[in-house]
């Protein structure tokens, strides 16, 4: 049985080399490539590929959010995210996205077409270093807390906070402290580094 894959790639030479890369095998099919996450989203549903191999931050819509267009467009095709970093945001939002796989751009090729195979047959896929560090992560955060982290990044005060959120300044303000508490970060700006580095903004 051949696979039909669809790659989402915004470099372009990393697209290129992924397509031949996989082209190479007897039983992939490359039917589609995409340096946009938007067009991508508007062609996956007529390409009918068996794999989406995306990756995660992409300048027009990141990967994780095309998972997420993907399922309610109801596309069932698995999507596999391939990407730079294994930030344990990133993981846990994709795999709460739907994406059925994570793995690095860094593995090895004959790791991501075992990955690819494995997907299409319905199974999960995400590399063992990764698995690590999600057990070990106690700084996961809610979709409330990062909205919260992303109003902070915005410059916004408590008194706007509040208002964008419909809570009082005071909810806010132990809001922030709960969330400089679980990111252990001294401040507010510390606090919205960490997220990021984390993944999940």
């Amino acid at each position: 049985m051949t696979l039909r894959l669809v790659l989402v790639e915004d470099q372009g030479l990393m697209l290129e080399a992924l397509a031949g890369l996989l082209d190479l095998e007897s039983d992939f099919d490359v039917v589609g490539r995409f340096d946009r996450a938007a067009e991508a989203l508007e062609a996956i549903p007529g390409l009918a590929p068996d794999v989406v191999v995306a990756d995660v931050e992409m300048p027009d819509m990141d990967g994780i959010s095309l998972v997420g267009a993907l399922r309610a467009a109801g596309v069932a095709a698995p999507v596999l995210m391939l990407s730079t970093f294994g930030r344990p945001g990133y993981v846990e939002r994709a795999l709460a996205a739907g994406a059925r796989g994570y793995i690095l751009k860094a593995s090895k090729p004959a790791r991501l077409t075992d990955a690819i195979r494995r997907v299409a047959r319905g199974q999960t896929q995400i590399e063992s270093a990764l698995l690590e560090g999600l057990s070990g992560q106690d700084r996961r955060l809610s979709e409330r807390e990062r909205v919260l982290v992303r109003l902070m990044r915005d410059g916004l005060t408590n008194a706007e906070i509040g208002a964008a959120l419909s809570l009082s300044p005071g909810t806010v303000r132990n809001q922030i402290s709960a969330l400089l508490a679980t990111l252990a970060a001294r401040n507010r700006t510390e606090a919205v580094r960490i997220a990021h580095e984390d993944g999940w903004m």
